[in-house]
């Protein structure tokens, strides 16, 4: 995102900075607000409700162009930072309460570095497909630096990466569903 807005969209380094702070701004304000709701409706319901948030925006963040103001940049993050204020607390919350008491500190590590870890592979592999989705939209075969790639590759390079991302959300919505469905059934049993 800082490319588009920085190098595309011609934002200041304090504009981009302002702007990338809404999204982790959204998921703590949300993060909240999803330890209730989980605790009343369920881990599972409202980490899957947090999933599709996050599929959503990240369609409407494939959506960028040269183009974006920073309304249409904030409708776009929104959804995408809702969804992931909802999906981590509870699922932190499942992933806590399904361990045995003796073993919650093992646990609560073990979930923060699969989160960590996590975060750090998902952004060097968003990072990955930039690079290549936006390289592939030049004529030569010399490495070009992203500053200074034509701002249609810039474009091209963060729609398609975007567009892969939602289809790993996409099957994960999938199999949330499918086990959120196959829980209520063993509920009604």
């Amino acid at each position: 995102m800082p490319f588009i807005l920085g190098l595309v969209n011609h934002y200041s380094q304090q504009q981009v900075g302002l702007l990338i702070a809404v999204l982790p701004v959204l998921a703590v304000c949300t993060g909240t607000v999803a330890g209730f709701l989980a605790d009343r409706f369920g881990a599972r319901s409202i980490s899957t409700i947090g999933l599709v948030c996050l599929l959503i925006g990240c369609l409407a963040l494939s959506t960028f162009s040269e183009k974006l103001t920073v309304l249409g940049y904030i409708l776009r993050v929104f959804l995408f930072g809702i969804g992931f204020g909802l999906f981590q607390p509870p699922n932190q919350s499942a992933i806590i309460s399904s361990v045995p008491p003796q073993f919650i500190s093992v646990a609560s590590g073990l979930w923060f570095f699969s989160r960590a870890l996590g975060q750090v592979i998902g952004i060097t592999l968003i990072g990955i497909l930039f690079s290549h989705f936006t390289a592939s939209q030049l004529q030569v075969d010399t490495s070009i630096s992203i500053t200074t790639a034509p701002v249609e590759a810039l474009v091209f390079g963060e729609q398609a990466s975007f567009r892969i991302v939602s289809v790993i959300l996409a099957v994960t919505v999938g199999i949330s569903g499918f086990l959120w469905k196959r829980q209520n059934q063993e509920l009604r049993v």
